[in-house]
Formats: structure tokens, C-alpha cells, sequence
């Protein structure tokens, strides 16, 4: 009688024990089952990212339309002729990718705790289907970043780095291709010509280099201590924002380009050993520099500050019998 007792017994015990792994591997497998249902979520966001086919990114006063051709190329809609730097549409797209990386907040409170609940600062990412993912931004953390929460899982807030508000906030100038200008050597001007206020005559000066050191020959009234800095300047040109692409009939009077305060003409020897001619047309000052044409292009560009000042200090100034 006992046998059978404790072969019942025995039973019983490997019934328990098989009901219990049952229930671990439905109910109770929370190291299993909610790691991967994250790196499905984690998949899925780079994968948003590989197959994107539009971008918006939207603020309180602008809203910034991005789409991608067919042969993978990423475009202003607004101007597809617009040049559209695409690094600066990768970037957007890795922070997307970076979101795997990223742990909600524990026990988070209402949306308008970290002012989401009507969000003006948001990124939407669209596929080729019409599907999209919007990721919305609210209040600065202190700690440096922002609140963030994906449209449809408002129960999941993030603090996604500083970043993604610099990239969505910019503006479509701060993301086109600016032009190469060209590094030129003193030793190859063949000459430079500055003009300055309308009725003078242009200063045009030329470079001599002997043994390393550059001197410069001056036709007209610019004192040679001006020129101390010339050589690194045209070695170091280079024009550092966008201002008005395709402007209007009307932008160049606005930035004083209608009339140039100065117009630089270098005349140098490129390269490959035949002559070029580089002109740059200065307008009125603005922030961090002055407003900038260069040669036939008619964009509107920003030439630094200190280029600008190098540069309009070689120009002939009006004297009181001109």
C-alpha cells in the first residue's frame, strides 16, 4: 500500500513541476518575452529608416518637407533643384536608428507634465505605403536633451539627446551644399582688384614671393599694414551659410547687393596652370559676416566676418574732392 502511495506522490510532483515551466514560459517569462518584443520595436525603428521615403519635420514656425527619389536621393519638395546636402538628412534618420539605444522613464506622469499633450516640435518619418512614425518633442530636460514620445505609445516617454531639437529646428539654408571656393596661394595671383564706394577709383594690388616671404606691389591708396593678413586670407576664402536661394527681384537691394560696398576680383593661375577669376560682391553686414555674392551665382551667401573685414579693408574709401 505504501508503494503506491508514494508512486501517487511521485505523480503528483511531475505534474506540478511540468505546470509550473508551462506557466513561466506564458505568463512569468519576463526576461524572455519583453526583450524581445524590444529589440522587435528596435528593429522596427531602423528599419523606419532604411525604407523612409518622405521626412517632415514641423516647428512652431516652420514646416520642412524632405522626399527621396527613386534612385535614393533626398530633395527639398518645396525646390527639388535645391542643393540639398544629403548628410544632413542621414543625420536625421540615424537619430531615428538611435532610438534603439534609448529606456523609457519609469512610471512616467501625464504628457503635459513635459508640455506633450499639444506638441509644437515634431518629426515625422513616412514610408512608401503612406505609413509613418511622428515623434514628438516637448519641454528642454536639465540635464540636457528632451521629453519625447512616439505617436500611438503615449505610455512610453524618452529623453532623446539635444540633437534631435538642433536637426528638426533647422531651417532648409542650414542644410544645402555650399560652394567650394578656391584656396589660391599668393604666389599664384596674377592680380586683385577691390573696388570700393561708387566714384573712386579701385585698388589693385599683386603678390611678389620670394624665399617664402610675400610682398605686395599696391596701385592706389591702401597702406601695406593692411595687407599683413592677406595671404592667409585668400588661402582660408570660404563662404559659411546660405542666405536666399533662387532669391527674389528684390533680394539683392534688400542685402545690399545692388549696389556692393565692395567688388573683389582675383585674377589667379589654378591648378592645372590656366587662368581663373574669382569675383565676390559685398553687400551689408549681418549676422556673423556679410552678405555675399560669388561670381555669376546669384544665391545669396554669408561671408564670415573676418574674411569680410580683411577683404573691405583693401577698398578705396571716398575722399572729400571725389
Amino acid at each position: 500500500m505504501k508503494r503506491y502511495q508514494i508512486l501517487a506522490l511521485l505523480a503528483a510532483l511531475v505534474l506540478l513541476v511540468s505546470a509550473c515551466g508551462r506557466a513561466d514560459s506564458t505568463e512569468g517569462g519576463n526576461g524572455q518575452t519583453d526583450p524581445g518584443q524590444g529589440q522587435q520595436q528596435g528593429d522596427s525603428s531602423v528599419q523606419q529608416t532604411k525604407e523612409a521615403g518622405s521626412i517632415l519635420c514641423r516647428t512652431e514656425k516652420a514646416t520642412l518637407r524632405l522626399i527621396k527619389k527613386e534612385d535614393g536621393k533626398w530633395l527639398w519638395r518645396e525646390d527639388e533643384s535645391f542643393p540639398l546636402d544629403q548628410a544632413c538628412v542621414q543625420q536625421l534618420l540615424d537619430q531615428v536608428a538611435g532610438l534603439t539605444q534609448l529606456v523609457p522613464l519609469e512610471q512616467p506622469g501625464e504628457l503635459k507634465e513635459y508640455d506633450l499633450d499639444e506638441p509644437d516640435l515634431y518629426l515625422t518619418v513616412t514610408q512608401p505605403d503612406g505609413s509613418s512614425v511622428t515623434y514628438y518633442l516637448g519641454n528642454d530636460v536639465e540635464s540636457g536633451g528632451n521629453y519625447m514620445y512616439q505617436d500611438g505609445v503615449p505610455e512610453k516617454i524618452y529623453v532623446v539627446p539635444a540633437v534631435w531639437k538642433q536637426l528638426i529646428s533647422r531651417s532648409i539654408y542650414d542644410m544645402a551644399v555650399l560652394p567650394q571656393l578656391p584656396q589660391i596661394d599668393a604666389a599664384q595671383v596674377k592680380s586683385m582688384e577691390v573696388t570700393g564706394a561708387e566714384g573712386t577709383v579701385p585698388n589693385v594690388l599683386s603678390a611678389k614671393v620670394e624665399e617664402g616671404t610675400v610682398t605686395w606691389k599696391v596701385t592706389g591708396a591702401v597702406e601695406l599694414e593692411k595687407t599683413v593678413h592677406l595671404a592667409e586670407t585668400l588661402q582660408t576664402l570660404a563662404v559659411d551659410r546660405c542666405v536666399d536661394y533662387a532669391p527674389s527681384s528684390g533680394a539683392a537691394a534688400v542685402c545690399g547687393l545692388d549696389q556692393p560696398r565692395s567688388v573683389v576680383t582675383v585674377t589667379y593661375t589654378n591648378s592645372v596652370g590656366t587662368e581663373s577669376v574669382l569675383t565676390l560682391r559685398l553687400g551689408d553686414a549681418c549676422s556673423g559676416g556679410y552678405y555675399v555674392l560669388v561670381n555669376e551665382d546669384t544665391t545669396i551667401y554669408r561671408l564670415p566676418q573676418t574674411t569680410a573685414d580683411m577683404l573691405l579693408a583693401l577698398a578705396p574709401e571716398k575722399t572729400e574732392t571725389q
